[in-house]
């Protein structure tokens, strides 16, 4: 992860290892680090997404880079690790389409579809990357809901094709029929939860449905 994706910036470029040190740190240096980290990701960011969000003006985007520069610092300082081949730059890309589809659900009625051949291509990196934050999201939002981990991962074993005899060796469970229980009980929250709060459910079929 020593180089970075950035083309034509003046001033100094950093690695993504300066830049991760640099989160860590917190320091004053590492503030200039981050400074010009973040300024490029956006502008990056921004080639990837400003067709599937064209109408987002300056101060709406200002609210969404800030979220994704949030999530980032809090992921890297938890521990979040990168593969070899990934670079940072992508992965901030991945984190602020999420950042937008969260603001746009939220925020705005308005936004208008992009068509298919109005979307930029691209590399296989990016589509793995935003199907592992697709899937983080998933995780967060039944940890949201649910309360509860170990019923998080019987539902994600359960919808990953796991027997139930395969998740009590994934999870705390002593059990088949338990698993069976948390699976039903974790169902019957869900179900509850989206009946309670209509919005959430369009949201998370968007989410799941990449739409």
């Amino acid at each position: 992860m020593e180089s970075n994706p950035f083309h034509s910036t003046s001033g100094p470029a950093y690695s993504d290892r300066q830049v991760l040190d640099a989160i860590q740190s917190g320091n004053d240096h590492g503030q200039l680090v981050l400074k010009w980290f973040f300024g490029h990701a956006q502008e990056y960011a921004r080639q990837f997404l400003r067709k599937q969000y064209a109408n987002l003006d300056s101060p709406e985007w200002d609210v969404i880079f800030a979220n994704t520069n949030l999530k980032l610092i809090k992921r890297i300082r938890n521990g979040l690790e990168l593969s070899g081949t990934t670079k940072l730059a992508t992965y901030y890309v991945s984190v602020a389409k999420f950042a937008a589809l969260d603001y746009v659900r939220e925020q705005r009625e308005d936004h208008l579809p992009v068509r298919e051949d109005d979307r930029l291509e691209q590399p296989q990196v990016e589509i793995r990357l935003e199907a592992e934050e697709r899937s983080r999201y998933v995780r967060e939002w039944l940890s949201n809901v649910l309360q509860n981990a170990e019923q998080v991962k019987v539902l994600l074993l359960q919808t990953k094709g796991y027997s139930f005899r395969e998740i009590v060796e994934r999870t705390d469970y002593n059990s088949e029929g338990a698993c069976r229980n948390a699976l039903l009980k974790g169902k019957q929250k869900i179900s509850t939860y989206l009946l309670e709060n209509p919005e959430e459910s369009a949201k998370l079929r968007a989410l799941l449905l990449d739409q």
